[in-house]
This record gives structure tokens, C-alpha cells and sequence, in this order.
């Protein structure tokens, strides 16, 4: 590989005319200019350095969802009535706190290795921290205050009261699914907006997805769902989606 310089270098010094460093100048702009069958130069990993970083990061970010979840005693309260078989019916209160955190972490180190560095390895361990941690730490947090307002009826009990408040909790469970998945696409949308990381596109688009199924049970107010419904509407998705890929990297 010749610099710029080494070519300026070999004029002076009388080795190759001037015209002819122009010349090859110009041919080699021609090159750059005109299509090529990559033109997407991407590297996972420059070096070892960037799996260092990868693994010090998921450490780091383990540590501070553990952290978190030990800060945090009790979101809320149960206080809904138990149902039949106690052992099933309330199993315990979930922590977002944790998940946050996680997330917040992950935008933190992302504005130094992602940002600055353009490391591409640590930016996609730090993308998928920080998209799972938003969407479980809102998934989290509703779905507490479902089981706190309601109770957990998470089995079809012998009463139809307790029959009646499984279907109530499946609707709920899409919306806050819904909800979660569709705060998780804006953060993913934002962390490109900031980032410039391609790859959070495909973070908030799958999101999207999620949302908008997760969506269409809970304004529908299914309480049961056909296994063909589903794979149909996952199909459309996955065929929408692939379209999408297509048009943005046109």
C-alpha cells in the first residue's frame, strides 16, 4: 500500500513523472466512484480487544440488573385475592428496577464505545442489553401491578370467576407486552438517532412487529388465539419486514 505522500514523495525525488501519479489518481477515483459487489466494509471484531470490552460489558451489565433487583425490595405490594392452589396462584412479584438500570447502563457505555470508538462488536452486546433491558423492565412493572390489582390466575381454575380472571389476565398480559415491546422500539430508534448503529433498525423494527401483534390481541380482546392466526400474521410480519430490509439498504 502507497500513501499519498509516498507517491508525492517518489515526484520529488524523480522516481515517476507527475503526470502519471495524476493519472493513476484519477483512474483510482474512477474505482471508488463507480459500484462495487461490497460495498459495505464491516468487521465484527478489529481485534481482541473488542472481545475484551464485549465480555467486560455483559460483567458489567449482569452485575448492575442483579444490583438493582436487590435495591428494589418490593415494587409493589400483593394485594390481590389468591386463588385456588396458592402454590401456583401468586408466585412472586417482579423487580424492574433491575432491568432499568440495565438498560441505562448500556446507553452509558454505549456513548463512549459505540458513539466515539464505532466499535461494532460491544455496540451490538450493548444494543440488545439495552433494548431487553427496556422492554423487560416495562413488561415487568405492568405486569406487578396486573397481579397486585387482580391476582394471578395464571391456570383455568374449576369456578368461572377464576375462569373469568384468566381471560381478563391473557388480555392484559398482550397489552402489556404490547406496550413494552412498542417503548422498546423508540428506545431502539433513539439509540440510532444517537448511536448511528445500523443495526438498532432491526432492534426497533422486531420490536414494532412484536407491538403490533401483541397489539391486535389486546384491542381484539381475544382470549384464546389459532395457531393459524398466529403463523399467518407472523408470516405477513416477517414478509413486511423483509420488504422494509430491502427498501433501507437500497
Amino acid at each position: 500500500m502507497y500513501s499519498d505522500d509516498d507517491l508525492q514523495s517518489a515526484v520529488h525525488a524523480g522516481v515517476i513523472d507527475a503526470k502519471a501519479v495524476d493519472a493513476l489518481r484519477a483512474y483510482v477515483g474512477t474505482l471508488r466512484d463507480g459500484p462495487v459487489a461490497d460495498e459495505e466494509s464491516f468487521r465484527l471484531a478489529s481485534g481482541f480487544n473488542d472481545i475484551f470490552v464485549t465480555i467486560a460489558s455483559i460483567i458489567v451489565l449482569v452485575a448492575i440488573w442483579w444490583i438493582g433487583d436487590s435495591l428494589q425490595s418490593d415494587l409493589h405490594n400483593y394485594t390481590g385475592q389468591k386463588l385456588p392452589l396458592a402454590e401456583y396462584s401468586d408466585y412472586g412479584r417482579y423487580k424492574a428496577a433491575g432491568a432499568l438500570f440495565c438498560a441505562g447502563t448500556a446507553w452509558l457505555l454505549a456513548e463512549y464505545f459505540v458513539r466515539r470508538r464505532r466499535l461494532a462488536l460491544p455496540g451490538i452486546a450493548l444494543l440488545l442489553a439495552f433494548t431487553v433491558g427496556t422492554f423487560m423492565g416495562v413488561q415487568y412493572y405492568f405486569t406487578d401491578m396486573n397481579y397486585t390489582e387482580f391476582g394471578n390466575a395464571n391456570y383455568l381454575a374449576e369456578t368461572s370467576t377464576s375462569n373469568s380472571k384468566y381471560y381478563a389476565q391473557f388480555v392484559r398480559n398482550n397489552g402489556s407486552i404490547a406496550l413494552s415491546a412498542l417503548v422498546a422500539a423508540m428506545g431502539s430508534l433513539l439509540f440510532w438517532w444517537r448511536m448511528r448503529a445500523p443495526i438498532a433498525i432491526a432492534a426497533a423494527t422486531g420490536t414494532l412487529a412484536l407491538a403490533l401483534l401483541s397489539g391486535f390481541f389486546y384491542f381484539s380482546s381475544a382470549t384464546s388465539i389459532d395457531a393459524q392466526l398466529i403463523f399467518i400474521l407472523i408470516m405477513a410480519s416477517g414478509v413486511a419486514i423483509f420488504a422494509f430490509a430491502m427498501w433501507w439498504d437500497i
